[in-house]
C-alpha cells in the first residue's frame, strides 16, 4: 500500500499513510462492535454522566432520575459561582451540552460555506463571554491574535504556544474556502478529514475567540452520521482534557510546517480511546442496571 499525498489549506500537506488508514479502520471497527454490543441501550445513564463530567453538581443532577432531561440540561448549562476551581469544567459542560442538543435535533449539519462556517461559530460559543469583540456582527477576524491567555480566565498555559502564527487575517477568507473544500473531499476517508480539519481550523484561527469551541464542534459535526452521540461526548471531552497536547502537536506541525500526519493521527487516536472509555462506561452502567 502506497501513501498519498493530499495537500491542505495554507500550503500543509497530509500524507495519508497505511498506519492512518489502520488506526481509521480500527476506530470504524470499535464503534460497529459498540453499536452492535450495546444498541440503544447506550443511552441509559450514560449521555447524562458524560455530560456532567467532573462537575460535583452535575454529577448529583445526573443521577437524579426524577429530573426530566431537558430541567438536567438546562440545570446544568445555567451553572456558575462556586466552586470556582470547577469554573473551567462547567465551561465544558456547556460545550458538551451545546453539541449533544445539536446532535439530538439533528442539526449537525457541516458547513458548506463560510457564512455556515460563522453560523456553526455562533453555535458553538453561545452563553459564553467572548474576549475580543471586533464588531457587533459575527465575522472572521480583522486583526492579528496574540497567544497570551494566560492573561485570561480558565487557560493555564499560551495556546498552542509561545510565538505560534496563525493565518494573516487578510488569508482567512481564501484559507477558509479551502478548508471547506477540504472538509467535503469525498476521496479522503471521514474520519481523516475530521481529525484533520481540527488541525486545519487551530491553525487559521478565523475568529478572536471561540476557536476551539468551533473546530471540536466541526470535528465531531463531520463524525455525526456515522458515530453514537455518546461516542461523540466522549470524545470532545477527550479533546477538550488534552487541550494541551493537541495545541503542542498544533505547534509543532506549524513551527516546522511539516506533514499534517502526526497530529492528525493523534486525533485519531484519542477518537480510538474515547469509544474504548464510552464502552467501558456503558458497559458497567448496564451490568448495574
Amino acid at each position: 500500500m502506497t501513501n498519498s499525498v493530499y495537500t491542505l489549506p495554507c500550503s500543509f500537506t497530509l500524507t495519508v499513510t497505511p498506519a492512518l488508514l489502520e488506526i481509521t479502520d480500527r476506530v470504524r471497527d470499535t464503534e460497529a462492535k459498540c453499536r452492535k454490543r450495546f444498541g440503544q441501550r447506550e443511552e441509559n445513564g450514560l449521555i447524562r454522566t458524560l455530560i456532567a463530567g467532573k462537575v460535583t453538581k452535575a454529577s448529583l443532577l445526573a443521577a437524579d432520575l426524577s429530573l426530566s432531561d431537558e430541567d438536567f440540561l438546562s440545570s446544568c448549562f445555567s451553572m456558575k459561582g462556586k466552586p470556582w476551581e470547577e469554573a473551567r469544567m462547567r465551561r465544558d459542560m456547556r460545550e458538551r451540552i451545546r453539541l449533544y442538543r445539536r446532535l439530538s435535533e439533528g442539526t449537525a449539519s457541516v458547513p458548506g460555506t463560510p457564512e455556515e462556517l460563522i453560523g456553526l461559530w455562533k453555535i458553538a460559543t453561545e452563553g459564553e463571554v467572548p474576549l475580543y469583540q471586533e464588531a457587533g456582527i459575527p465575522q472572521f477576524r480583522v486583526k492579528g491574535i496574540p497567544f497570551a491567555h494566560t492573561a485570561f480566565p480558565f487557560e493555564t498555559a499560551p495556546v498552542p504556544g509561545p510565538g505560534y502564527v496563525t493565518a494573516d487575517p487578510e488569508d482567512i477568507p481564501r484559507e477558509v474556502e479551502a478548508l471547506l473544500g477540504f472538509i467535503h473531499e469525498k476521496t479522503i476517508p471521514l474520519e481523516i478529514r475530521a481529525a484533520a480539519a481540527h488541525f486545519i481550523h487551530g491553525h487559521i484561527h478565523p475568529f478572536r475567540d471561540g476557536n476551539g469551541h468551533t473546530a471540536r464542534t466541526l470535528t465531531c459535526s463531520m463524525l455525526s452520521e456515522h458515530y453514537s452521540r455518546a461516542t461523540l461526548l466522549s470524545f470532545l471531552t477527550r479533546l477538550q482534557s488534552e487541550r494541551k497536547r493537541m495545541s503542542e502537536a498544533i505547534h509543532d506541525t506549524v513551527a516546522a510546517h511539516a506533514d499534517a500526519e502526526n497530529v492528525t493521527r493523534l486525533c485519531l487516536e484519542l477518537l480510538l480511546e474515547s469509544i474504548s472509555d464510552d464502552a467501558a462506561v456503558n458497559g458497567r452502567l448496564i451490568s448495574a442496571s
